[in-house]
Order: structure tokens, then C-alpha cells, then sequence
């Protein structure tokens, strides 16, 4: 979506290309912040043409659907409201909002949080990107090795079946996160991921068909995001054609 806020430029800066900004709000702690800046740091994308920022959302016993909208929501206001400053104070240079804002997460909880297609409604009408995950986040790293998903009602039998055929076996808690490293090291690769991606977009027809972002059985919306941030790379731009 393009930015709320059109600035007036200096002439000497009607030639600068517009950054591109893009704030992700995650559920989790540790899993999706690792995997978005280890794809932001894989992807090197020229400075200027992407601004990547990361966020978990606040973690107060628990995340929920809920708070994560409700974070990115909050985050979404606060830098709006920093641009507009910026424009009062002609820092131009700086005065750019978030052009996207994603929130992430999954229906793992579902059983506890009977909103979560009322999370993702209300992120839809605050102008907020959604990527859910059935049945967690693994779900994505899981089509990076193998065609389909299979019958999973948890994060467990995710980790499972990535477990199954993952060289050297995969541990989600393992020792200062080993096994998590040594995967996105793994999944990381230009034809991984747009195999990964071709695979998400063809579950995506028969996964989301009770709700366009709420999935009723096992994919995700992950890729959406991430082929926006692989086609601003020049690793991913000749696969993305």
C-alpha cells in the first residue's frame, strides 16, 4: 500500500528514489525475528530500497492474536505521528511512515483464543497486512522440504515431520537455538525458497477458503510477505520474474 503521508521535496531531492519501509510485528520471541533478519541480512537488498524493522509483540503471559494487532496497531500510530513531526520540523530526509505494517501469527492457539478471525479482521481494517500460519510458523520452514503439508494440529508435529527429514534431525528448544540456526541456514537458498513459495500459493487455494486470512487446515500466508522482501533482492529478482 502506498504511504499515508505525500511530502513536498526540496528540488535538489525530487530525483531520490522513495524508500520503502516495512515493519513486521511477530507473535514469537525467538523463531520469526530469527528467520526475517536472517532472510534480511540473506537478501542483501541495496540500502535505501527496503527498510526491513522486526518486532515481537509484548509478551505478557502469553501472546494472543489479539495483542499482536493490537501492538502493530500502536506501533503503526506511533510512527505516524513521528512523521508527521518530522514534516513539521522539515527533516525531510526522515519523514517517512511505514508503508506496510505485518502481523504474525498463527492458529496454534486457536482453542484459547476464539477471536482470532476477529484479530485478523480488525488488523485488515486498520490497514494492516496479515500472515497466519496453521498450525505455526514451522509450517512455512516445513515447505521449504517437502511438496504439501500433511495433517498437523500443532507446533509438535510440525517439528516432527521437519524433524523427519531434516539432515541431522531438528529440535525446536535446542541449546542457544542450534537447530533453528542451522535450518534457516539450510532453507535459505534462492531455489529453497521459490520452490517454497510455489508451494504455499498452491496449498493457499484450499487452505483459506473459509476466510481470506484465516487458514482452516494446515498453510500460510508467509510467503506473501516474504516474496515481497525476496523480489526487492537481487538474489530473488530473476527467480520472481
Amino acid at each position: 500500500m502506498k504511504s499515508k503521508w505525500n511530502y513536498d521535496q526540496p528540488r535538489q531531492n525530487q530525483s531520490r528514489p522513495k524508500r520503502k519501509r516495512i515493519l513486521i510485528v511477530t507473535e514469537g520471541k525467538v523463531t520469526e525475528p530469527l528467520y526475517f533478519d536472517s532472510l534480511k541480512k540473506y537478501c542483501e537488498i541495496p540500502q535505501g530500497q527496503l527498510e526491513i524493522y522486526i518486532e515481537p509483540a509484548p509478551d505478557h503471559d502469553g501472546n494472543t492474536p489479539e495483542r499482536v494487532v493490537s501492538s502493530a496497531k500502536k506501533l503503526k500510530k506511533e510512527e505516524e505521528n513521528r512523521a508527521r513531526q518530522a514534516r513539521n520540523n522539515s527533516a525531510l530526509t526522515d519523514a517517512d511512515p511505514y508503508d506496510d505494517v505485518w502481523v504474525v501469527f498463527d492458529t496454534e492457539r486457536e482453542g484459547k483464543n476464539l477471536n482470532l478471525k476477529n484479530a485478523a479482521d480488525s488488523a485488515a481494517a486498520a490497514k494492516l497486512c496479515v500472515a497466519i500460519s496453521y498450525p505455526s510458523f514451522e509450517s512455512w520452514f516445513l515447505l521449504h522440504l517437502r511438496d504439501g503439508l500433511p495433517a498437523m494440529s500443532d507446533c509438535d508435529a510440525v517439528v516432527r515431520e521437519i524433524h523427519k527429514i531434516f539432515p541431522g534431525g531438528y529440535r525446536k528448544n535446542s541449546p542457544k537455538n542450534r537447530d533453528l540456526k542451522r535450518l534457516i541456514e539450510s532453507i535459505l537458498d534462492r531455489k529453497k525458497t521459490t520452490k517454497a513459495i510455489e508451494r504455499a500459493k498452491r496449498i493457499e487455494k484450499t487452505a483459506f477458503t473459509d476466510h481470506p486470512h484465516v487458514p482452516i487446515r494446515p498453510g500460510t500466508k508467509i510467503h506473501v510477505l516474504v516474496e515481497e522482501i525476496w523480489k526487492s533482492s537481487p538474489k530473488g529478482q530473476r527467480d520472481l520474474r
